[in-house]
């Protein structure tokens, strides 16, 4: 379940193209000290509540490691088991 309160989340985006099955999340957690900083997770499980737990685990890294940033947190749910190289990038490129 998503930790709504002062800090965030500010921006929760949901991608969805059913032409490449591409499912994916952005989470904006918190834009206060800077942009929002974070990285981007593809496996077969990933969902919104994970990528929202996550972006605000860097909202609290940067935080404490006084960097200008804020945090933020995006996810793609692919199976990398059973995908190629090149799908996983055309997920990337149209993500």
């Amino acid at each position: 379940m998503i930790d709504y309160n002062d800090l965030g989340p500010e921006k929760l985006i949901e991608i969805y193209d059913p032409k490449l099955d591409l499912h994916g999340y952005v989470v904006v957690d918190n834009t206060k000290l800077g942009p929002a900083k974070g990285g981007l997770r593809m496996t077969s499980t990933v969902s919104l509540d994970e990528v929202a737990g996550l972006a605000r685990a860097m909202t609290y890294k940067c935080a404490i490691a006084e960097l200008p940033f804020g945090g933020g947190k995006s996810g793609i749910k692919a199976d990398l088991k059973s995908i190629t190289k090149e799908e996983k990038l055309e997920l990337v490129k149209a993500f």
